[in-house]
């Protein structure tokens, strides 16, 4: 029987296998054939494994990521590399089952709580409570005394203080254009509010224009500390005040 012709890549791969297999080596993977041999393509190598058992040079055992070669002529084969150990949790579902059958922290918490209160001692025993006499009832209480309620004092209204009263010059007498105002009589008196203020503090200023007798004003400045309801009282007794009072001057 004619031995089959081989090419270039196929007689050095035969030849590379038979070492491997020779020492007991793993098989080489696809990518490691094709860089020992030059290889442009990923899957040339696994053609090249084709190509050779066809022709009856070597039997290829394969399966989930192993692969073994026996060469025909020598009867040796290569390694079979170790399985990979199976990673852990790559079924999600056994993951879920085996996270379900893992006791929960309260579990645990609650765990722990029956050990300390199985191992602790027993709780001695509390004294007996003394017996209380009974409230009082209400027919038997003494009510006390109610304090005297003293009425309080009414607020005092400070009374209007003069601060001063400055004679005004007689005043020129109007334009003949102008209509003359009325004077009033001689010896009477009359009064007109001209500015009232209230400041931050609560003191009021108060200035009245008096007219004593035809012609001749008296300005009265008053100041007192009143609010804004009490002032039209307070005006009312000042100018009553100070009519008295230039009415006494007058006679």
């Amino acid at each position: 029987m004619e031995a089959p012709s081989l090419n270039r890549n196929q007689r050095k791969l035969l030849e590379w296998l038979t070492e491997i297999a020779a020492i007991g080596e793993p098989c080489p993977y696809n990518a490691a054939i094709r860089t020992r041999l030059g290889l442009a393509h990923d899957n040339a190598g696994s053609r090249l494994l084709a190509q050779l058992e066809e022709m009856g040079l070597v039997k290829v055992e394969s399966g989930n990521k192993w692969r073994v070669v026996t060469i025909v002529a020598t009867g040796k084969s290569t390694k079979r590399p170790p399985a990979a150990p199976e990673p852990v949790h790559a079924d999600p579902l056994r993951a879920a089952r085996t996270r379900s059958a893992e006791p929960s922290p309260m579990a645990r918490l609650l765990a722990v709580a029956r050990d300390v209160r199985a191992t602790a001692p027993p709780p001695a025993a509390a004294p007996a409570a003394e017996p209380q006499p009974p409230a009082p009832a209400m027919s038997e209480l003494t009510p006390e005394p109610a304090l005297p309620v003293e009425p309080s004092p009414a607020p005092a209204i400070e009374e209007p203080l003069l601060m001063a009263v400055e004679p005004t010059a007689p005043t020129p007498p109007a334009p003949a254009t102008a209509a003359p105002k009325a004077p009033a009589p001689t010896g009477e008196i009359g009064i007109w509010p001209e500015l009232s203020r209230l400041d931050a503090a609560g003191e009021c200023s108060l200035e009245i224009m008096m007219r004593t007798a035809p012609g001749a004003d008296a300005r009265v400045f008053l100041s007192v500390p009143v609010d804004r309801l009490a002032l039209t009282i307070l005006a009312a007794a000042a100018a009553a005040r100070v009519r008295d009072a230039l009415l006494a001057q007058s006679n």
